[in-house]
């Protein structure tokens, strides 16, 4: 099943709800889904729970002592706001972030990575990571294991650049063209920018097709507001951005990945519910 890590050079707050909100897409759309917080600042875990950070189970937890992996997830409930009420809640299963795995502990974590992404294949329908830079070992290990790499690019005059620049030492570390997806957010801030960008982006691929440049592919949903202002627990689905950012990665892992029955969650999950 897939395993997708959205990285980037960005702000963490930015990057970290780009996952979140697939994540929660996934599961809205009735797969088991795993969200593995691996960014040092833990954003994604602050978007997601009130609670304070640095509290088990986290990644710490999960590298230190090891075991099953549904000992170090937590589990919350989704709800979707539609126009008139709240509909029905889905589950959303997470591996918070630790701000405290610096050091030996976080390369030994990067090691580990791997044997962590085969066992939450097993158990998850998709398994969405936050991932911070390729400088960072998380980051690297995460981009080389993932089936799909999202690249977060914030658009403007350097968008063009920055998707070349990101293409390059991603396949400089291993990973395949074929599995690069660049996503442009906030054109809606500058929308003059924003279309600048996005005909800069279009020639920067047509010249790499026409030179045999690999480049990777660049998402057709934009996300046309600023990512990084607002905090998702509660869904709004009139956001069409997101949705359809969710179905165009998702479609694109289906139409090229194996596909197996949707499984239920499994006990131990459902008892980490923090509901």
């Amino acid at each position: 099943m897939p395993v997708i890590t959205i990285c980037g050079q960005g702000p963490s707050a930015e990057r970290a709800h780009v996952a979140v909100n697939l994540a929660a897409e996934a599961a809205l759309g009735g797969r088991t889904t795993l969200l593995i917080d691996l960014d040092p600042q833990a954003s994604a875990t602050r978007q997601l729970f009130r609670d304070p950070l640095d509290q088990s189970p986290n990644l710490e937890s999960l590298v230190l002592r090891g075991g099953p992996l549904t000992e170090h997830t937590r589990t919350l409930r989704l709800y979707v706001r539609s126009w008139v009420v709240f509909t029905r809640s889905w589950p959303l299963h997470v591996i918070p972030g630790a701000r405290r795995l610096e050091g030996k502990p976080r390369v030994d974590a990067a090691t580990q990575l791997r044997l962590l992404l085969v066992a939450a294949q097993k158990a998850f329908d998709v398994v969405v990571a936050d991932a911070p830079g390729l400088a960072d070992a998380l980051g690297r290990a995460a981009a080389v294991d993932s089936d799909r790499l999202v690249p977060v690019i914030r658009a403007g005059p350097a968008a063009d650049h920055e998707i070349e620049s990101y293409a390059r030492q991603s396949l400089a570390q291993g990973v395949r063209e074929s599995a690069i997806l660049h996503l442009l957010v906030g054109t809606e801030i500058n929308r003059h920018l924003g279309a600048l960008s996005r005909e800069s982006v279009t020639r920067l691929v047509e010249r790499a097709r026409r030179e045999s440049r690999p480049i990777g592919r660049v998402l057709q949903t934009e996300i046309r507001h600023d990512v990084a202002l607002a905090a998702t627990r509660s869904l709004d689905r009139t956001r069409a951005d997101w949705v359809r950012f969710a179905a165009e990665v998702l479609a694109d892992c289906e139409t090229r990945l194996p596909q197996r029955p949707t499984k239920q969650p499994s006990q131990d999950a459902q008892r980490c519910d923090d509901d």
